[in-house]
């Protein structure tokens, strides 16, 4: 069997509890390199008037064994595009489960932070994220995939 045959993501709410009953995580785990997409919708940025549209972000993620994330790529919010920058320290809790807040700039501006859960599925090949709170605080519903596409 292909390397990345193994890699392809199973969506499914059933898969997250799961690996969540599992002690088998750690840092360690989300070490790598990863691709990712945010989708939902967010705050349009300025000039625009601030309304709820929809987003998109996909980007690389490079996360070292104590879990710190390093992230950069794309955000389109309601058409408008520019780069986004997060950085930011997890933790991966054994039950495969984490938080971690970043920090972020769009655009080369920094913006403030944003807290996402996570559970890490496939062995930390594959990250569901689901922010929770950012700061300054911003109307938005997005879910976050990334996957490992390096170590």
């Amino acid at each position: 069997m292909r390397k990345s045959t193994l890699l392809i993501a199973v969506m499914g709410i059933a898969a997250a509890p799961a690996m969540a009953g599992n002690d088998n995580c750690s840092p360690q785990t989300t070490r790598g390199y990863y691709a990712f997409s945010c989708e939902g919708f967010a705050m349009t940025l300025p000039p625009a008037a601030p309304t709820l549209a929809p987003a998109r972000f996909f980007g690389t993620c490079d996360a070292d064994h104590t879990a710190y994330f390093a992230c950069a790529g794309d955000y389109n919010v309601g058409g408008q595009i520019v780069p986004v920058v997060a950085v930011g320290q997890g933790t991966t809790n054994k039950d495969c489960t984490g938080t971690i807040t970043y920090d972020q700039s769009v655009g080369g501006y920094p913006i403030g932070t944003l807290t996402i859960r996570y559970t890490v599925l496939d062995g930390g090949d594959t990250i569901w994220g689901l922010p929770v709170a950012n700061s300054p605080p911003s109307p938005q519903v997005l879910s976050c995939n990334l996957r490992r596409i390096g170590k």
